[in-house]
């Protein structure tokens, strides 16, 4: 490996919440795809922002040490 990256994987579908939380919602909505699941609405995310927001937020982060994460395209293997 070249880069000391993290690889991480995050679900293809996302809540409207996190999408509003992210600032894509008002931004994209008209072009993105969106579903009902149990009274909830939700995205198939065109980009990956949203998800990445989720596994930042799951641990402390620090200022001084860099933390990279790389997110594979949809269309990459599992």
């Amino acid at each position: 490996m070249i880069f000391d990256y993290d690889e991480i994987r995050t679900p293809i579908i996302l809540n409207k919440q996190l999408w509003e939380t992210s600032g894509h919602w008002d931004h994209y909505r008209e072009n993105m795809y969106t579903t009902i699941i149990d009274d909830e609405e939700y995205a198939i995310k065109p980009m990956n922002c949203p998800g990445g927001i989720l596994v930042y937020q799951n641990e402390m982060h620090s200022y001084v040490i860099s933390t990279s994460l790389c997110r594979i395209g949809l269309g990459s293997p599992p």
